[in-house]
């Protein structure tokens, strides 16, 4: 029984990350954002921990885009620490949502090592294209070093 309720509630949040990707591109981002924040709120309270960590990265993408970065930032770091729990294998994409945010903040540094960190995961995922779009993302930042 608690495994179906899972299942159904785990649909339902993929459903609404769907959505939350739909208003953003409809250039909605703070109603996406208010969706992905509602939907993380009843994952955390269901306890699964996967499906939160889809969410957050979801989240923190969307925060950047709304130049939340302190906000992005802590949810990438959440969504990469929840996978670690897990022992899965972290989203390069959370590393690449760290970097950017950094850039933002002018902490360059930080933004080249999150950016490493998601080149590393592509590379070993065998992503060529993800790893074209790292290194353009790492001599971004060198631009501005």
């Amino acid at each position: 029984m608690l495994a179906l309720l899972l299942a159904a509630l785990a649909s339902l949040s993929a459903s609404r990350l769907d959505q939350a990707r739909q208003l953003e591109r409809e250039g909605k981002p703070l109603e996406a954002s208010k969706l992905v924040q509602a939907t993380i709120a009843e994952l955390r309270q269901s306890g699964d921990a996967a499906e939160l960590a889809r969410a957050l990265s979801e989240s923190s993408r969307i925060e950047v885009s709304l130049g939340k970065y302190q906000e992005a930032i802590r949810a990438a770091n959440e969504a990469i620490a929840l996978r670690g729990k897990l022992k899965a294998q972290p989203e390069s994409d959370d590393y690449n949502t760290l970097g950017l945010a950094n850039l933002n903040l002018a902490n360059y540094l930080e933004a080249i090592e999150n950016y490493r960190k998601a080149l590393a995961i592509d590379h070993k995922n065998h992503d060529v294209e993800a790893e074209v779009i790292r290194l353009n993302n790492i001599g971004n930042v060198h631009y501005f070093l």
